[in-house]
């Protein structure tokens, strides 16, 4: 990647994202918890990945 202003290299950059369904039965919370849990599980996997609830 790099600064366009710059012209010089700003290295890497890399992303991780937990990403959740909506349920009838949630709670906002419980919602932003869930998805919180999926992202640090990414982050412990490796980083940059997407992980996706399951059922």
């Amino acid at each position: 990647m790099r600064d366009r202003k710059q012209h010089a290299s700003v290295g890497n950059i890399s992303a991780s994202f937990g990403v959740s369904e909506w349920q009838p039965k949630d709670s906002t919370a419980s919602l932003i918890e869930r998805t919180d849990q999926l992202l640090y599980e990414a982050k412990r996997l490796g980083r940059n990945r997407v992980m996706p609830i399951n059922g």
